[in-house]
């Protein structure tokens, strides 16, 4: 088992939350714009640890 850091879980529980938004509608569209968040969120994310 791996033991994650609190960000980590932040962003794990971010991501699964809008899965969980758009599983049941999810087409190709909305595939490419939860992608785009996924990347938004880590990169800020990223970008505050760097602070």
């Amino acid at each position: 088992m791996t033991s994650l850091t609190n960000e980590q879980i932040m962003f794990k529980e971010k991501i699964l939350e809008l899965e969980k938004e758009n599983i049941s509608t999810i087409n190709k569209s909305d595939d490419k714009q939860m992608v785009a968040k996924i990347i938004r969120i880590y990169e800020e994310m990223k970008k505050n640890d760097n602070k």
